[in-house]
């Protein structure tokens, strides 16, 4: 019986998040653990409770990058299997970017080229 090499699902190329790299969201604020051009994915606490849809917005420190007035739809919550006494426990989020304007489309793309040529400016 021959091996079928698997086929990637996905539809866009996902990056590694940046050490800085942050989402705000009305629950708080987490570190972006990946990101395409359809959305991302975060770790926050299993207690946090996210609806269908939400506003966002995504700050990469150290530079001048602020994308405001986005939102997302909630794909996904998982819980983490890492449980310890010194920490809460967490669960990965992964939600869809709903439509983008213009200039939030521009902010995006500027957003994967500081990741892709591994710069921040």
């Amino acid at each position: 019986m021959s091996k079928m090499p698997s086929i990637d699902r996905r539809k866009s190329t996902r990056l590694k998040g940046q050490k800085g790299m942050f989402l705000v969201h009305p629950n708080g604020i987490d570190y972006i653990g990946d990101i395409s051009s359809v959305g991302l994915s975060f770790h926050c606490s299993q207690e946090e409770f996210f609806p269908e849809n939400w506003p966002v917005e995504i700050v990469y420190a150290g530079t001048t990058l602020y994308i405001t007035g986005l939102y997302v739809r909630l794909i996904r919550e998982q819980q983490d299997e890492v449980i310890n006494f010194l920490t809460m426990p967490t669960k990965k989020v992964a939600a869809e970017f709903l439509e983008m304007n213009e200039q939030n489309l521009g902010l995006l793309a500027r957003l994967f080229s500081y990741l892709e040529d591994g710069v921040a400016v």
